[in-house]
C-alpha cells in the first residue's frame, strides 16, 4: 500500500513537472529576439467559419514556398521532458479538446537568429474550424489558429521541411488536444498548439473500420514518439470522441 501511495505521488509529480517544462518550452522561442507579429489576442476567434486569413486575424505570416522538385524532410528532436502516456495524462495537460477540419490556408512564422541566415525555427498556422468542443471555453463554428512545429524553406533551388511530426493534412478531420501559446512568446502568442506535438493530434477514423494495433509509426504519422504510447492513447480519443 505505501509503495502505491509513492507511486501515485510520483506520478503527480511527474505531471507537475510537465505542465512547468510545456509552459517554458512554450514560451522558450520567443524569449531571444524573436521577430514581433500581431497574432490575435487569447480571445481572438472567428465565428461561423470564415478563414482566418481572409478576414485579416493572423498577419505577420509568411507564405509557404511553393514545392517544384523533390522535398527533403529534415527531422529535429522535441525538447519536452515528458510526453503523456495515458488519455488522462492528456487532458491534464491540455486547455482544450475539440473535434474539427483544417482549413487549406497554411502559411508560416519564422525565427531568425541573424537575418543572413536559414530561419532556425518556425511554426506552420492553418485555419481549423470547430466543430465539436469537449473542453474549454471555445464554441462549435468558431476557428481558431493551430500552429505546427514545421516550417518549409527553398535553398537555392533545394525545398526543405524541418518537422518533428508528420504535418496535419487540409481538409481532414481531426480531435485536437490544445494549449494556448503564452503571451511572452511572440512566435507562438494567440495560437493553439497540440499538446505535446504529435500526442495532441488524432485523426477522426471509423471505429468499425479502423485497427490501431495494425497500424505503423509511418501510418499513424509519427516521426519520434513511441508508438506504442500514442496507440495506447488513440484507442481512448476513439472510445471517448468517435463513437
Amino acid at each position: 500500500m505505501e509503495k502505491g501511495k509513492r507511486c501515485a505521488g510520483y506520478r503527480k509529480m511527474v505531471l507537475a513537472v510537465c505542465v512547468l517544462a510545456l509552459v517554458l518550452g512554450l514560451t522558450s522561442c520567443g524569449t531571444l529576439g524573436a521577430p514581433s507579429g500581431n497574432f490575435p489576442d487569447e480571445t481572438s476567434v472567428v465565428s461561423g467559419g470564415n478563414s482566418l486569413n481572409e478576414t485579416g486575424m493572423v498577419s505577420g505570416l509568411e507564405e509557404i514556398p511553393t514545392v517544384t522538385g523533390d522535398l527533403q524532410v529534415q527531422i529535429f528532436m522535441p525538447d519536452t521532458l515528458y510526453a503523456p502516456k495515458t488519455w488522462k495524462e492528456e487532458d491534464e495537460l491540455s486547455q482544450y479538446i475539440v473535434r474539427g477540419r483544417l482549413l487549406d490556408d497554411a502559411k508560416q512564422k519564422l525565427y531568425y537568429y541573424t537575418p543572413k541566415d536559414d530561419p532556425s525555427y518556425g511554426i506552420t498556422v492553418t485555419s481549423f474550424e470547430i466543430s465539436q468542443v469537449y473542453k474549454g471555453n471555445l464554441n462549435p463554428g468558431d476557428v481558431i489558429p493551430l500552429g505546427e512545429d514545421y516550417w518549409t524553406i527553398e535553398r537555392k533551388g533545394e525545398f526543405i521541411r524541418y518537422e518533428r511530426y508528420e504535418p496535419s493534412s487540409a481538409g481532414k478531420e481531426y480531435i485536437l488536444f490544445l494549449r494556448k501559446g503564452e503571451d511572452s512568446s511572440e512566435l507562438r502568442k494567440g495560437l493553439y498548439l497540440p499538446t505535446i506535438a504529435e500526442t495532441g493530434i488524432y485523426p477522426v477514423v471509423d471505429p468499425a473500420e479502423f485497427d490501431v494495433d495494425s497500424k505503423t509509426a509511418k501510418e499513424l504519422n509519427l516521426v519520434v514518439r513511441q508508438t506504442e504510447d500514442y496507440r495506447a492513447i488513440y484507442k481512448e480519443v476513439i472510445r471517448k470522441y468517435m463513437r
